[in-house]
């Protein structure tokens, strides 16, 4: 898994590294190929933004979502995109068969 890491107006620390690359994990258990992800974080007034665009299975994910702690906001990023991972390989196999 390729993860880029992209701050505006926020420093992105290794702390930040390690802890958005031990959620992604969840992630990686459902891809046996290469995945790249880009995470974006932001600052706009009093809310930290984490935007994660994830490019898979010819399908290009892009989730955002705020809150008060950036650690909350990639809490809910992930999983909205373990959600929308999900949902997009239930309709590939429910085509298949």
């Amino acid at each position: 898994m390729e993860i880029k890491f992209i701050g505006h107006s926020l420093e992105i620390t290794p702390a930040i590294q390690q802890y958005v690359k031990t959620k992604l994990e969840k992630i990686k258990r459902h891809f046996d190929r290469p995945v790249e992800v880009s995470v974006t974080a932001s600052v706009e007034k009093n809310s930290q933004i984490c935007s994660m665009h994830l490019r898979a299975m010819g399908k290009d994910f892009h989730v955002s979502k705020s809150s008060d702690k950036f650690y909350s906001a990639v809490d809910l990023v992930v999983d909205i995109l373990d959600q929308h991972i999900l949902k997009h390989k239930a309709k590939l196999n429910n085509v298949r068969k």
